[in-house]
Parts: structure tokens; C-alpha cells; sequence
């Protein structure tokens, strides 16, 4: 499957996986010229509860963690989803509770079930 973002310009070019500059029109806000696809991803986060679990069902699915570890990952994930809500108007601050999330669910996961997950960090 081929993505032509013919109807919002995408920061990574036309034909791009993936458009950065999505969270950012969800919520009616101009895509900053110094963003970044952390700071998008930190946005997405804090946009809504669907953000939130979608990134929780993405962990599940990479990682593979344990029950006890998915219970963990999903309270660091709303604990950051409320960071990400406050911080969202500071492309800077985005990016660093993008870094401490995953910095958290470090903790809260096997080291196998960690090396999994580097694809969405």
C-alpha cells in the first residue's frame, strides 16, 4: 500500500508511510517549522483517549508483555497522556514526554519485551 498525502502536506514528502503533521490538524493547530515526529507522537497522545489506546494496543502487539506488564504500560500511559495534555503548545516540552514515556515503560517491562518495542520508540 502506497499513502499520497494529497490533502495535508506531510513533512516527510508526499509519498511518505507516515504524516507527522496529523496530530496537529486533528486539533486545529499549525504544524510548528522546528516539529518534530516526537512531539507529533506526544500530541496524538494527549489528543484523546483513542491516541491512548492505540499506542497501548500497539505495545501489546510488538511487545507481547505480560498481563501484569500491559496493566503497567497502560497507567504509564494515561500517567503521560495527562503530561502530553499540558504540555501541548511547547514542541519541546511534546518531545520530552515522548522521551519519558518510553523512558517509563522501560521500567515496567521485561528486557526482551523492551527490544521489541524499539520499532516504536
Amino acid at each position: 500500500m502506497v499513502h499520497a498525502w494529497i490533502w495535508l502536506d506531510n513533512p516527510d514528502g508526499l509519498l511518505a508511510t507516515d504524516n507527522w503533521a496529523l496530530p496537529y490538524a486533528r486539533l486545529g493547530l499549525r504544524v510548528p517549522s522546528n516539529g518534530s515526529r516526537a512531539a507529533a507522537r506526544a500530541l496524538a497522545l494527549a489528543s484523546g483517549d483513542g491516541g491512548r489506546l492505540y499506542l497501548q494496543a500497539l505495545i501489546h502487539a510488538v511487545g507481547q508483555p505480560s498481563d501484569s506488564e500491559t496493566a503497567a504500560v497502560a497507567s504509564v500511559l494515561r500517567r503521560h497522556q495527562g503530561q502530553a495534555r499540558t504540555r501541548a503548545s511547547h514542541a519541546v516540552a511534546l518531545e520530552e514526554c515522548w522521551g519519558a514515556l518510553w523512558n517509563d515503560v522501560k521500567t515496567v517491562v521485561r528486557p526482551e519485551v523492551w527490544e521489541r518495542l524499539a520499532p516504536l520508540r
